[in-house]
């Protein structure tokens, strides 16, 4: 792998060197909660502003975000709406993505990119989902296959989920009081009350998320694992559930704890039913 010190060195002739003689990694599949978490998976062939790139890198240019430019674009899973799609990436912050040496690499060559849509100011872009640097593959016959192969198995453990009642769980009726609670004035104590019961209630609080009540009091403070207060502005229910879950169980998604549209919304019951559902089904 091309070190970041490594590429700075030789920043000057990084745009001339062709993308194989970069591409030192070995594709890996792209993990499973990151496939989860994506609104879209496509295959495409990977455009970058590579001089815009490289000027941040040297500290030549203000830190930005810059657009990549997928072109055609096959869709894996998701709709895709844009021809060729684009999507937001920013060099200097490693932890919502690729490194830039990755992205470099993998100029004009054939990949496969898991995304999932962001605002942060100027409406909504593609990013990567999770903003895992996994997210972006160079396109291998075994990254497809398996890329695939989950989705099929994420896909049929949602249908059985859906089409298979579950047992009541013994924190049910608990679970039930404290989200019916969720929107009225005292919202935040009920959250508080759902986090008290530890990890054993998410699968009842996943059964009853789906709630587009608007949540009762301005905003959220939970606690962290540390004691820290952790604080969110929900517009809905369903949005302080999520916030409740991602404390219970340390996975999270579309991070809508603040609010977000409604196909974010969708997404997010789809991917918590989906996740309960692998962790419980015995899905080939």
């Amino acid at each position: 792998m091309i070190t970041r010190r490594a590429a700075l060195l030789g920043l000057g002739a990084l745009p001339f060197i062709p993308a194989p003689a970069l591409a030192q990694d070995t594709p890996a599949p792209i993990a499973p909660l990151t496939l989860l978490a994506s609104h879209l998976v496509v295959e495409a062939v990977l455009r970058v502003p590579v001089a815009a790139i490289v000027d941040q890198m040297r500290g030549a240019a203000h830190p930005a975000l810059v657009p990549l430019t997928l072109e055609e674009p096959r869709s894996l899973f998701g709709e895709v709406r844009e021809h060729p799609t684009v999507m937001a990436w920013h060099p200097g912050m490693p932890e919502l993505g690729p490194a830039p040496e990755r992205v470099l690499a993998l100029h004009e060559a054939k990949v496969v990119a898991a995304l999932a849509p962001q605002d942060w100011g100027g409406g909504m872009r593609w990013h990567f989902a999770g903003f895992d640097p996994g997210a972006l593959q160079p396109t291998s016959p075994q990254v497809l296959s398996a890329a695939e192969a989950e989705l099929a198995r994420q896909a049929a453990a949602l249908d059985r989920y859906l089409r298979e009642p579950a047992a009541s769980e013994p924190q049910e009726s608990t679970v039930v009081e404290l989200i019916a609670a969720m929107g009225d004035v005292g919202a935040g104590v009920a959250a508080l009350g759902l986090t008290a019961l530890g990890p054993g209630a998410a699968p009842s609080i996943i059964r009853h998320m789906d709630d587009r009540r608007p949540y009762g009091e301005p905003q959220l403070t939970l606690k962290g694992p540390g004691g820290q207060p952790l604080v969110y502005q929900p517009d809905h229910v369903l949005d302080a559930l999520a916030a409740v879950l991602n404390l219970l169980t340390g996975v999270a998604f579309n991070v809508i704890y603040s609010g977000g549209n409604e196909a974010q919304r969708a997404h997010e019951l789809r991917c918590w039913r989906t996740w309960r559902a692998l962790e419980t089904m015995d899905v080939p």
